[in-house]
């Protein structure tokens, strides 16, 4: 089918009378360019677009049901339409490049559901729900590490270059076992392996959370496998908190706070505890928890499991199902999405 013939026949699908709603939809910025396309698909073609379309209002336009036939008049003399079609084919190239522009689907943004950077600080608030505590408390033969950590032998090795030692686990030793250096290794006060005994916290604060309640939120960006902070509470046995939880109960206590720190012994961070405590959980993390020997004592250590950009809330996984999971992500075992 020749160029001519398609020409036609769309003109007269577009200017039949049953196909006015069509041109209703389409408007006038189309009903021009549709015009300025059968002129370009036919050389010399004996349609232009008049100008009182140009200037004829839109709902004018529309109770006139307008159509091609009775908006086209007779072209210039020859002369003049050879500029005119030059002038009418950019015409429609700009107009149909600012379509495309506007068709062109949204850059892709970073997540914004995990970020909170604009959400009120409530740390004051939320602190009065328990008392807060820096470390640990352990009951009688609790908590116990069951061993020593030797003296790194980091001070033998070439320093990093701001002077520091026992930096990270490809070079200290007891890094990579999860053991802190004590205080009387080699190192000295050089060494970067004393996070929980210097008490090293990330920036964090606590926020309100949409379908969570109470969140913990990064102020500063994290690095991977950055100490964020501890996870304290009262260390106690199995039994002794399983006795807890039904007394918390008669007490109206809607929120447990129990973390294993080891076999048969619970983190009991209900009453007593620190910012850790309001970690949520999530099946798709961010942090991840780790069991820590410093100074014979098991400890538990929150830390970042990648980058972590200011205001994203911080979530580990709490490797236990939950009759409800709120994470809202598309690995959530539950299947639920948080609007």
């Amino acid at each position: 089918m020749t160029r001519a013939k398609q020409a036609t026949l769309l003109q007269q699908a577009l200017t039949n009378s049953n196909d006015g709603h069509l041109m209703k939809l389409l408007g006038t910025s189309c009903v021009r360019i549709i015009a300025k396309l059968l002129k370009l698909l036919v050389p010399g073609s004996p349609y232009q677009l008049n100008t009182t379309l140009r200037s004829a209002p839109k709902e004018k336009l529309i109770n006139r049901g307008v159509g091609l036939c009775s908006d086209l008049e007779r072209p210039l003399q020859h002369s003049k339409r050879r500029h005119h079609r030059s002038s009418q084919s950019a015409g429609i190239h700009r107009l149909l490049r600012k379509k495309s522009r506007k068709q062109t689907a949204p850059r892709s943004k970073l997540p914004t559901d995990c970020l909170y950077p604009l959400q009120a600080d409530v740390t004051e608030a939320a602190t009065k729900t328990y008392q807060h505590i820096d470390v640990c408390i352990y009951a009688k033969g609790l908590g116990l590490s069951g061993f020593a950590a030797p003296n790194c032998t980091c001070s033998s090795k070439p320093k990093a270059k701001d002077g520091g030692m026992c930096q990270d686990d490809s070079t200290c030793d007891n890094q990579a076992c999860c053991y802190e250096c004590p205080i009387e290794s080699p190192c000295g006060e050089q060494c970067q392996n004393r996070r929980f005994q210097r008490g090293q916290v990330a920036d964090v604060s606590v926020i309100l959370v949409d379908g969570k309640g109470y969140g913990l939120r990064a102020n500063t960006p994290l690095n991977d496998g950055q100490f964020i902070l501890e996870y304290t509470g009262e260390v106690v046995s199995e039994k002794c908190y399983n006795r807890r939880k039904v007394q918390y109960e008669r007490e109206g206590v809607q929120h447990f706070y129990g973390f294993e720190l080891q076999e048969n012994e619970i983190i009991d961070a209900t009453k007593k505890g620190n910012l850790g405590r309001f970690c949520n959980h999530s099946c798709a993390p961010n942090c991840l928890v780790r069991r820590w020997a410093v100074n014979g004592q098991m400890r538990l250590g929150i830390f970042a499991a990648q980058d972590i950009r200011a205001g994203e809330e911080l979530v580990f996984d709490y490797e236990t199902k939950l009759s409800v999971c709120r994470c809202g992500t598309s690995k959530c075992y539950s299947g639920q999405k948080l609007s």
